[in-house]
């Protein structure tokens, strides 16, 4: 059931990140790998749905209403990797 769901997740008309979506839509415009976010967007719900794993403690969903009206994005790095 997963696979199915991570197949939908990572279609752009799913997306609610207007950056993410662009991306995915027009990933040359961006100079991004399209592949590279569809792996990211996995990878997140990977661990957000493994229970075993304390990762998913880490991370938090919000779900917002409304229209959208972005005015900025902010970039997150980190130094701390762990493989999947």
């Amino acid at each position: 059931m997963q696979e199915n769901l991570y197949k939908r997740l990572i279609l752009p008309e799913n997306i609610g990140d207007l950056h993410l979506k662009l991306i995915l839509k027009y990933p040359h415009d961006f100079n991004v790998r399209k592949e590279l976010i569809e792996i990211f967007i996995k990878s997140f719900y990977k661990i957000l749905w493994d229970k075993q794993d304390d990762m998913y403690l880490k991370l938090e969903l919000d779900v917002l209403t409304g229209d959208h009206n972005e005015s900025s994005f902010i970039e997150v790095r980190s130094n701390n990797v762990k493989k999947l």
